[in-house]
């Protein structure tokens, strides 16, 4: 599902422990690879330090299978990790950041879409990969 309302500038993806490290780095490095200037966030919800370490290996692997890996080294410097205890911290941040893109990787991602009051679009669920809005939009 694909859910548009306004436009901001950033992009931030909201995991928890059923979110695939594989899609969460993905989802990131789509943002990161726009230009220097690009921040991604990733809202780590009560992750294990061992989910994180995987997460940012995917990134690191998968950073460097892309062209545009330059650019990438670049951007991610500017991005954060924000650890929070809860879904309910991980959404109060996500609407007073106010993401351009927000990618839910959480479990039962879809009954949060309510709850979410500020972004610019919502990705629900690991198989909404954020690509689909240029698509979409553009078609």
């Amino acid at each position: 599902m694909v859910y548009t309302r306004v436009n901001t500038n950033r992009r931030q993806v909201i995991a928890d422990h059923t979110a695939n490290p594989a899609f969460v780095a993905a989802d990131l490095l789509s943002q990161a690879e726009h230009g220097v200037d690009s921040q991604v966030v990733l809202v780590a919800v009560n992750l294990t330090a061992e989910h994180l370490a995987s997460i940012e290996q995917e990134l690191d692997a998968q950073a460097s299978a892309l062209s545009r890996v330059d650019i990438v080294r670049q951007s991610i410097p500017k991005s954060i990790i924000v650890k929070v205890a809860n879904t309910e911290e991980a959404i109060q941040f996500s609407n007073d950041y106010a993401p351009e893109h927000l990618i839910l990787h959480l479990e039962n991602a879809s009954q949060r879409v309510s709850q979410i009051d500020n972004a610019g679009s919502v990705f629900v669920g690991p198989y909404t990969p954020e690509r689909l809005d240029a698509a979409w939009l553009n078609n």
